[in-house]
């Protein structure tokens, strides 16, 4: 849990039990998963806009006591539902802990999914892979459905599915 330091490891059990949590809340039972309808369910503005060029490798990131995401207008719908999803999972995860520790946050940047080292970032990401393409949901159309009709049902990018399909099944953390 999250008081007044952090974990050292990611707590990806906590990541995909508010994911669910988040889920059966807003009673989406199939895909597609809305994020943006998720985040302002919660209270959360969320803001598409033009970076400036010095911000461009920004996906998003969230602005806690105003409670806005802003996310960068230049990337595909794909990318800015995980990055919406993502930031939520820090509003719902993390927002004690950012709000005593504002300097430990960090803004989404872009990045190859599961590129990121830091932990609280690690859980964000699973917050999102399980809001997006929930294992249970995943799991019902695998057999039949290609990645790239995976990716176009469940409104992500095809790597967010492959990524989803390496654990869909396993007894990994994420399952």
């Amino acid at each position: 849990m999250l008081a007044g330091n952090i974990e050292q490891t990611p707590d990806y059990r906590k990541a995909r039990t508010t994911a669910l949590r988040v889920l059966q809340d807003n009673y989406v039972l199939r895909p597609p998963v809305i994020p943006r309808e998720m985040a302002e369910s919660y209270g959360l503005r969320v803001e598409v806009m033009e970076l400036p060029s010095d911000l461009m490798r920004v996906a998003g990131l969230i602005d806690f006591s105003q409670s806005k995401i802003f996310i960068n207008s230049a990337d595909r719908y794909e990318r800015q539902a995980f990055t919406i999803a993502h930031e939520l999972g820090h509003f719902l995860m993390h927002k004690e802990f950012f709000e005593k520790h504002p300097e430990r946050y960090k803004v989404l940047v872009r990045m190859p999914l599961g590129a990121e080292n830091d932990p609280i970032e690690q859980e964000a990401n699973a917050f999102a892979a399980e809001l997006l393409v929930p294992l249970k949901m995943i799991s019902r159309y695998r057999q039949f459905a290609t990645e790239d009709d995976l990716a176009q049902l469940f409104a992500v990018s095809p790597e967010v599915i492959r990524y989803r399909l390496q654990f869909a099944g396993s007894t990994s953390v994420f399952a």
